[in-house]
């Protein structure tokens, strides 16, 4: 592992650090017993400066007009003592990002995402204005297993023939304390709308890879499926049902700026 951090801090291009052995006056002291061999280290000094000020390059080119003329400088925006994203239209990462759910199975639990979806977060001025909206491929449906995934694509559950997509909006965003906050919109399934908030963690922003900038954030509420005519069940012969009645949803996702 080891091996492989160094590669990857090398592919980046970060610089590294030789300590070698020195007396009390400064002098180098040879290889041998007793003394050991200079040891290679990666400069996390850099790493961590590097992060700093990543932005300093477009700050410094906002600050000059098209006629090279200075220009004012615009803060970064902070909201309870921490630095958000720049306003503008933000794209879902694939690779990074799963909308998922999880649903109680009798004792155990099953866990689903749906890979397939489009969507967007457009971040305002005011975060508080902010709007997120994603559907989701309904017939992507994937559990690990085929013929549970068949059963959720039925007419007991999502009838992906006639409804193929389930779609979130949101309507507001509600800052709390720290990195918290609240996601309120309409959820609708089998074009039944209902009114769902999302309890959200912002896990922060910064420079992606290549010369892409990215934030990230989780989100999660709990629904009654019933709500949106999800309603198949099955008895157990030692009493109760084979399906909760909840089911939690999840988000976890990365987003880029878009150009």
């Amino acid at each position: 592992m080891a091996a492989d951090g160094a590669l990857f801090l090398k592919a980046h291009g970060v610089p590294s650090l030789v300590l070698v052995p020195q007396d009390a006056i400064g002098s180098t002291l040879g290889i041998g017993k007793g003394i050991p061999k200079p040891k290679k280290l990666w400069n996390t000094e850099y790493l961590r400066d590097r992060y700093r000020s990543y932005r300093a390059p477009q700050e410094a080119e906002a600050q000059r007009d098209e006629g090279g003329r200075p220009m004012a400088t615009t803060e970064t925006k902070t909201v309870n003592g921490i630095s958000i994203p720049p306003a503008g239209r933000w794209e879902f990462d694939r690779a990074h990002t799963a909308f998922s759910f999880v649903a109680r199975h009798m004792l155990s639990k099953v866990r689903g995402q749906f890979p397939e979806y489009d969507g967007s977060v457009e971040i305002a001025e005011k975060p508080e204005d902010s709007k997120i909206v994603v559907e989701l491929n309904t017939a992507a449906v994937t559990t690990g297993n085929e013929m549970r995934d068949g059963h959720l694509n039925s007419g007991d559950f999502f009838l992906t023939e006639r409804y193929p997509t389930i779609r979130f909006e949101s309507t507001g965003i509600r800052i709390g304390e720290g990195n918290e906050f609240e996601i309120d919109g309409n959820l609708t399934i089998k074009d039944i709308t209902k009114p769902v908030t999302f309890r959200a963690e912002f896990l922060g922003w910064g420079p992606g890879m290549g010369e892409t900038t990215m934030a990230a954030f989780s989100a999660k509420t709990t629904v009654e499926r019933a709500d949106w005519d999800l309603t198949w069940n099955m008895s157990v012969e030692t009493g109760g049902l084979l399906v909760g009645k909840k089911v939690d949803l999840e988000i976890d996702a990365e987003i880029l700026k878009a150009e």
